[in-house]
């Protein structure tokens, strides 16, 4: 079996390991020194004892089943809620089985052998059936509403089984002769809880070599024990003898493996993914943060009430403020209130806010946004909405200052339609500008008139006193006709 394990062991594959061993071991003792034991046992003290254990088997069923009842609304786990109710059965067929057993008090008919021990065969094979179901069937989310109602059912199953005991006592066949030991009915049927308990120690363990699950591991150890108690139970000749007692204590270990696996299972391992998702998320908000600080674009961040939660440096020193200043605060209000009209943009038309609102990805080419002190500048930006399990929890913004950009654009418009002597429109410009007014004038049916100026031996002048007076004289009417 040791082989199968990683290679070196990890820790807790090497514990559970050597207490499995450990178990083993512990059995084949008890089996060669049976007589001696035997010797040594004081069976007047049984009755205490049972039912001592018999309690701490039932506040393990106890807690299962009200562990499942109040997480089961975190998790909506089939498997948690098969636990729970079928344990909740579990726990009060052990509790009618302590009560009725041979020497104990008067309860509804009188305690005797027979009925402790079907009160006991029944809560073993309901047992036993439910971790089989765990560990064969693949868990699954049902509704809410579904609680309750495997919780009655349970209780039901518990009642009819209980009546049925108390009533048809005298008609069920017997399973344990005082003496001689267990009848071939009882043998057989905890030899079936064997056969129960193994398959569901090959499952704990196939799964636990794809999954590498802690809890699986514990479940393991828990059905080992359980195994060896079903054995130790097909042992004993008295209901008092050393063997039942043993195959009580077996029990206890495997009730107790068993708590600890459904608690690994239930709370420890999605509290530790859930610190796994949160030591990820801190660190990829860290570099998230590292990332956009060494962007040369501005970066903001608003959460689904459109208020700040995140402000880069860039961002920082191209708007004037810095991420303390904005923080909760609606940056519409802020750096957006102002169309470059000059007019009030509302915050609703906003794309930053209608990002939020449709969860669309809006690209803006040109807009204003307001500095700190009050100095608008252009700027272009993609806002894109956050959507965390199909619902928007808010945006990210990446903007950049086109001051520089827009002032280019006049430089290569000025080029592209003026004179670069006298600055005065160009040909170009005027052959656009004419086109214009000549198509609005045959749509409203409007007269047009177009006037041109010429100046008259402008070449003597050139050729006279050369280009550079040409140039003067041209800078000189063009200055009068501006």
């Amino acid at each position: 079996m040791e082989k199968y394990f990683m290679n070196p062991l990890k820790s807790y594959e090497k514990k559970v390991f050597f207490l499995i061993v450990f178990a083993i071991v512990i059995f084949i003792c008890i089996r060669l020194f049976q007589r001696e034991l035997h010797i040594t046992y004081n069976t007047p003290n049984f009755l205490s004892i049972h039912t001592l254990l018999e309690l701490f088997s039932i506040a393990v069923s106890a807690t299962l089943a009200l562990q499942a009842w109040l997480l089961f609304p975190h998790n909506l786990s089939k498997h948690r809620l098969v636990i729970g109710a079928v344990f909740l059965s579990v726990g009060l067929l052990d509790l009618f089985h302590t009560l009725s057993y041979n020497g104990m008090p008067f309860f509804f008919t009188e305690s005797s052998t027979e009925k402790a021990t079907w009160f006991w065969i029944f809560a073993r094979g309901t047992e036993t059936l439910a971790i089989l179901y765990i560990m064969i069937q693949k868990d699954q989310e049902v509704s809410f509403v579904q609680k309750r109602w495997y919780f009655i059912i349970s209780f039901v199953y518990t009642v009819f089984l209980t009546v049925g005991v108390i009533i048809w006592m005298d008609w069920l066949p017997v399973l344990v002769i005082e003496g001689q030991g267990v009848t071939k009915l009882k043998f057989t049927g905890e030899m079936l809880f064997c056969t129960g308990h193994s398959i569901a120690i090959y499952l704990a363990f196939k799964n636990y070599r794809q999954q590498k699950k802690e809890a699986l591991l514990t479940l393991m150890t828990a059905f080992v024990f359980l195994l060896i108690a079903e054995i130790e139970f097909t042992q004993y000749k008295s209901v008092y003898d050393l063997d039942n007692l043993l195959g009580h204590i077996f029990k206890i270990a495997g009730y107790y493996y068993l708590l600890k696996g459904i608690y690994l299972a239930t709370l420890d391992e999605p509290f530790k993914k859930k610190r796994e998702a949160e030591e990820a998320l801190r660190i990829s908000e860290n570099n998230l943060k590292s990332i956009t600080s060494t962007l040369g674009e501005g970066v903001f961040v608003l959460d689904q009430d459109m208020r700040v939660t995140f402000l880069n440096p860039a961002g920082e020193r191209l708007l004037g403020w810095t991420q303390d200043e904005l923080l909760g605060k609606k940056m519409h209000l802020m750096v957006h209130y102002q169309r470059p009209d000059g007019t009030y943009y509302p915050e609703d038309e906003c794309p930053v806010n209608e990002t939020i609102k449709y969860a669309k990805t809006y690209r803006t080419e040109e807009d204003l946004f307001i500095r700190k002190g009050g100095e608008s500048f252009p700027v272009a930006y993609v806002t894109t909405p956050i959507i965390r399990n199909g619902e928007v929890k808010g945006s990210v913004t990446v903007f950049r200052d086109i001051s520089d950009l827009k002032r280019t654009e006049q430089v290569i418009h000025q080029l592209s339609y003026h004179d670069a002597l006298t600055g005065l429109p160009n040909r170009l410009l005027f052959n656009n500008s004419l086109k214009i007014a000549l198509d609005y004038a045959c749509r409203n049916q409007q007269v047009l008139a177009v006037l041109f100026l010429d100046l008259d031996r402008f070449k003597n002048v050139n050729d006279s006193l050369g280009h550079s007076f040409g140039d003067l004289l041209l800078q000189d009417v063009a200055n009068r006709l501006k």
